[in-house]
């Protein structure tokens, strides 16, 4: 499976253009950890709601 890479000046604009539309970093990271959850659940023995980010907003 090929992973797309990007520098880190494309990662700072995209975060940029996301936080421009209003979305929140909070609410960004729930749905990651939501989508990092359901993958990762059927291959290991923790539900979705066990998997929670660890990351604070300020911490990132």
């Amino acid at each position: 499976m090929s992973v797309p890479v990007i520098s880190i000046v494309q990662m700072r604009e995209w975060e940029a253009a996301t936080w421009a539309t209003g979305q929140t970093e909070a609410e960004f990271i729930r749905r990651v950890g939501k989508r990092v959850a359901r993958r990762a659940g059927p291959k290991s023995h923790l539900s979705p709601d066990a998997i929670r980010p660890k990351i604070m907003c300020s911490q990132v």
